[in-house]
């Protein structure tokens, strides 16, 4: 069987894309005596690799025209868009063998909540897909509730995590800490800075910690603050106790994960989290929001804050900060939670998955 892995040009700031793509080739590659052979599709990858620093209209045009048309002549017996902003690709391929993942409905958020221009590549297309992955049952559900789609047609596989995504040693770790000047004590984030990442919320809650808290920095790992955030940093009077590494290596993340005295997810919504998941499995304490999702996937290890009480969080995170015993506990309880997604057993779904699509079409 063969298995056409479609992606799109990698996209500055959207990693998480290019590692879900990259995780399911693991994945399957993994397995011993499979019988899916990939075809990693991307039109002209030396091209797509140069776009992220090329103007719009060649975005637009490899996007729409160039990456469309080479997968309608790349087609397996099974082919999987990676993610739901390529889904104009379902007019072009065959539907009945075509797979699309679904990794949120972010998109539709910001339509109804600023009131952008509806989002009609992402989402109406979807409604005429055959097959529909989905990476959690939260955005199942919100596909089914919010458009309409067929719950027939929706199968839930979580994200795995990389294999290197464990906790390091101490030497690594000051290695790593050498490598980017962080301090002994920091509270970590992961990420874009998006509004739905609810940045402003972490930097208000990390400059009231900060006022019991004396020793302890803020680290960004990722897309640096926006110009609001900047200005909310200098109005806190925090310049001096943030930490903004831009986008690291990923094999220097595990190190950077396992350091951090606790990992903080402040979102107002996602998909998944994989950041959160990346952190659990480096032993890292971790503090989300208590959204949905979290609550779906995260249950086990993870402490929930109130983020529509600034007070109501901050108590809960200086009493983990505060309390050794409390992390080390979590920290076990995270590690254990995240080996549910491991590679492993992500790929067992993933392979019974595509050997059924490709067997209906047969």
């Amino acid at each position: 069987m063969k298995l056409t892995l479609i992606r799109d040009y990698p996209k500055e700031g959207w990693e998480s894309i290019e590692v879900y793509a990259n995780n399911i080739v693991a994945c399957i590659r993994s397995i011993p005596h499979t019988k899916i052979i990939i075809r990693d599709y991307r039109a002209f990858p030396k091209i797509a690799s140069s776009l992220r620093t090329q103007n719009q209209f060649l975005k637009f045009l490899y996007r729409f025209a160039f990456n469309p048309l080479g997968a309608r002549f790349s087609q397996g017996d099974v082919n999987h868009i990676v993610d739901q902003s390529n889904a104009l690709m379902l007019y072009l391929l065959n539907r009945e063998k075509t797979i699309i993942t679904c990794h949120d409905l972010i998109g539709l958020w910001y339509k109804l909540r600023f009131k952008t221009k509806a989002i009609v590549y992402e989402i109406e297309p979807l409604k005429i897909a055959k097959h529909i992955l989905c990476v959690s049952q939260f955005t199942k559900s919100e596909l089914i509730t919010k458009v309409g789609i067929n719950p027939d047609i929706i199968t839930v596989i979580p994200e795995s995590i990389e294999t290197f995504f464990k906790p390091t040693s101490e030497s690594e770790k000051n290695t790593c800490m050498q490598k980017y000047h962080l301090p002994p004590r920091y509270i970590l984030h992961v990420g874009t800075v998006l509004f739905h990442k609810n940045i402003l919320f972490l930097l208000r809650l990390f400059a009231e910690n900060l006022k019991r808290q004396k020793d302890i920095y803020l680290v960004k790992v990722g897309a640096t603050f926006d110009q609001e955030q900047q200005q909310l940093i200098r109005r806190l009077g925090i310049e001096q106790r943030v930490i903004s590494l831009g986008f690291v290596t990923r094999k220097d993340l595990p190190a950077i994960y396992s350091g951090a005295s606790l990992y903080i997810q402040p979102s107002l919504l996602e998909g998944f989290g994989l950041t959160v998941l990346e952190a659990m499995s480096c032993g890292c304490p971790v503090i989300v929001s208590d959204i949905p999702v979290f609550r779906e996937l995260f249950s086990t290890g993870a402490v929930f804050m109130n983020t529509q009480s600034l007070s109501e969080s901050v108590k809960t995170v200086r009493e983990l900060l505060g309390n050794i015993t409390k992390r080390k506990l979590h920290s076990q309880l995270s590690i254990r939670n995240s080996k549910i997604y491991s590679p492993a057993n992500v790929a067992k779904l993933l392979n019974n998955y595509y050997l059924r699509i490709a067997s209906q079409n047969n």
